[in-house]
């Protein structure tokens, strides 16, 4: 047995580290509604902060389109009557994606929601995919579906990782040079006509073709072209594209999708820098966040306003941000968005002004974020080194954009938009399916004709959830709808442009 002395000599050991430990006691932060007990390690305390980071980061963002949105039109069933007039329902039915199936999102979404209503409503239809999109009809590589529980299972998984299960390319026959240049036909030979020999060898009666704007009006041209040789075939577009710019179409699937992932990924990267922070680093940085999208500035705007959505639900006072920033800087001023800079803007701005009131949000918070669109980039690479900033961080969110799966505002207008594809199919009406802006509703689907359709739809900067940004962040003094010139009287885009009211009004 040890002697009584070193017994005592122990409890005083103990004694002496528990009131270490007591003094290293603190009051937690808490975080928006995440808490965390009051009686906790110091060192436990920034963990469970961190954690509590990272789990507010992953948080869905508010997104996307109005809470009553009803995009379901009537389904009345199509009337047949025995006429010479009356088509005959369709027997096979073939689906292809054509163009980028990693930056057209909610591609697989698509695919297997129109499987899955032809295989519930339909059953008696065959459906043929074509593989990797026209250049598989060119190619003459397709895969036969059979309806069955297991089958459509199979279809569930490979759909689930986004992408496209089917394969796409950009590849269309309206573009016989780059058919050529790709060796899927010779120079001599005509790949619209091979398309519409290859549709009518198969038999097909209605082409789904789930696309961008080339990829539609190809599917209306092979239609045509075979109307021509007196062979019927049933056009029906679903369109697709991240920076949601085809008239007169209020919201294309895979947009949503593609602001949101844009905005976690800057929430990611702004969660990275904290740990900088903490460590007490003085470097003070201008984080530049180029957002995917040529000329229009839907995408940028709407990223904008759901990373300002992330970045409320953070805490605001002093004492919660300990490990965000110097005293007096409160964590959601820091990690806010400071300009937002998209093509329609035509720098309608004074350069020298913008760069000074960039550098004051330098100077007061160590930083600034600033959102640019892909197509401005280069032309605002000047502004950067007037901030004097001490480093200047380049962030591009295309690439983790890209093959990501449809958000739940997507997949709902994906559903809902196979259900009437499929439905409009049966009648044998051709067109595109999607939300017509220009209708009495413009949530509600309708049959598009391919004639309407117009690409690279201007984004309408007079919107009242991106002016009033605009005025939160500080970039304007008061919403000015003239600043923007004509920009402002363009009626194109404003239903798609509200779509992000929701995630971009002020509280």
């Amino acid at each position: 047995m040890a002697p009584k002395g070193d017994k005592s000599d122990r409890s005083k050991g103990s004694q002496s580290d528990r009131s270490k430990k007591a003094r290293k006691k603190k009051k937690a932060p808490m975080l928006s509604s995440i808490s965390i007990a009051e009686d906790v390690d110091e060192d436990e305390a920034e963990a469970a902060l961190a954690a509590a980071l990272l789990a507010e980061v992953l948080r869905p963002a508010r997104a996307g389109p109005p809470p009553n949105a009803s995009y379901m039109m009537p389904l009345v069933p199509t009337a047949r009557e025995n006429s010479a007039d009356t088509p005959r329902p369709p027997r096979l039915v073939a689906v292809l994606t054509a163009g980028d199936p990693c930056e057209d999102l909610g591609f697989a979404a698509t695919v297997e929601a129109l499987i899955d209503e032809y295989a519930q409503k339909h059953p008696s239809i065959k459906l043929l995919c074509y593989t990797n999109g026209f250049e598989g009809m060119l190619l003459n590589q397709s895969v036969a579906l059979h309806a069955g529980q297991e089958w459509r299972e199979q279809v569930a998984a490979c759909c689930a990782s986004g992408g496209s299960p089917i394969g796409a390319s950009r590849v269309v026959p309206t573009d016989a040079a780059e058919c050529v240049r790709r060796g899927l036909c010779a120079p001599e030979e005509d790949p619209m006509r091979r398309v519409a020999n290859r549709l009518r060898q198969d038999g097909v009666d209605v082409l789904h073709v789930i696309g961008g704007h080339a990829a539609l009006i190809a599917a209306a041209a092979v239609a045509i072209h075979l109307e021509r040789e007196h062979y019927s075939l049933t056009a029906i577009g679903l369109p697709h594209a991240l920076e949601n710019d085809e008239s007169p179409i209020t919201q294309l699937p895979g947009a949503w999708t593609a602001a949101d992932q844009s905005a976690r990924f800057f929430a990611r990267v702004r969660a990275e820098t904290t740990a900088a922070v903490a460590a007490h680093m003085p470097t003070s940085t201008l984080h530049v966040h180029e957002v995917a999208g040529g000329g229009c500035g839907w995408l940028t705007a709407a990223t904008s306003a759901m990373y300002r959505d992330i970045v409320r639900m953070w805490p605001a006072e002093d004492e919660q941000v300990q490990l965000l920033g110097p005293e007096g800087a409160p964590s959601r001023a820091r990690w806010d968005l400071h300009a937002v800079y998209v093509p329609e803007m035509a720098r309608a701005f004074d350069l020298a002004a913008e760069a000074a009131r960039l550098a004051a949000v330098v100077v007061r918070y160590g930083q600034a974020n600033v959102f640019v669109a892909e197509g401005v980039a280069a032309q605002l690479s000047e502004l950067w080194p007037l901030v004097h900033a001490q480093r200047v961080a380049y962030h591009k969110s295309g690439d983790a954009v890209r093959g990501a799966s449809a958000n739940a505002a997507d997949a709902r207008l994906i559903t809902a938009s196979a259900q009437v594809a499929a439905h409009k199919a049966v009648g044998r009406q051709a067109g595109v399916v999607a939300l017509d802006e220009e209708g009495d509703d413009p949530w509600r689907l309708r049959l598009i004709s391919f004639e309407r359709l117009q690409p690279c739809k201007p984004f309408d900067l007079a919107m009242p959830w991106f002016s009033s940004m605009l005025v939160q962040i500080g970039q304007v003094e008061k919403i000015r709808p003239d600043l923007w010139g004509a920009s402002s009287d363009r009626s194109s885009g404003a239903h798609s442009n509200s779509s992000v009211g929701e995630a971009g009004d002020a509280d």
